[in-house]
């Protein structure tokens, strides 16, 4: 299944009762609600689709990929695991947007050519827009929300 990671308010724990063979088991998830902001960037969701949303859905494959090539894996991955379980929320602070920012200094200097257009077949070309839709998020949950995080679902 792939990942969906989501940028905003982080809301508080929902407690599912999960039945297993023995007894139920809680199992704790936060979530963060979806946004459509019609000033965000619009995102490429695959193949022609794009949106203007505080969501995006990789394959696993695409994600590393993405975070490899704009050089922020350690901010999601610790080695080949993701560095949160999923549905447990990265909880944002100014030193993550900054990292990020410095992160798209280095992808335009080292890609001049790189286009924001969201429906380019060119992979440089989306990684630069998912850069771009990356940090216009996290800025956005940081001025205007009193919990901001990542989740990755």
């Amino acid at each position: 299944m792939n990942p969906r990671i989501v940028i905003g308010e982080v809301k508080a724990e929902i407690v599912v009762p999960v039945a297993d063979d023995i007894e139920p088991v809680l199992q704790r998830f936060h979530y963060v609600a979806e946004i459509d902001v019609s000033k965000s960037p619009r995102i490429h969701l695959g193949r022609t689709k794009t949106a203007r949303t505080n969501e995006w859905y990789p394959t696993p494959t695409e994600f590393r990929e993405f975070t490899d090539f704009v050089d922020i894996t350690f901010m999601f991955f610790n080695g080949d695991r993701l560095w949160k379980e999923r549905g447990q929320p990265i909880r944002l602070t100014g030193d993550h947007l900054v990292y990020l920012k410095r992160a798209l200094r280095k992808f335009q200097e080292k890609h001049p050519g790189a286009r924001l257009q969201p429906s380019s077949r060119v992979m440089r070309d989306r990684h630069y827009q998912r850069l771009h839709w990356l940090i216009w998020w996290c800025e956005y949950a940081l001025r205007t929300v009193n919990n901001p995080g990542i989740i990755l679902h």
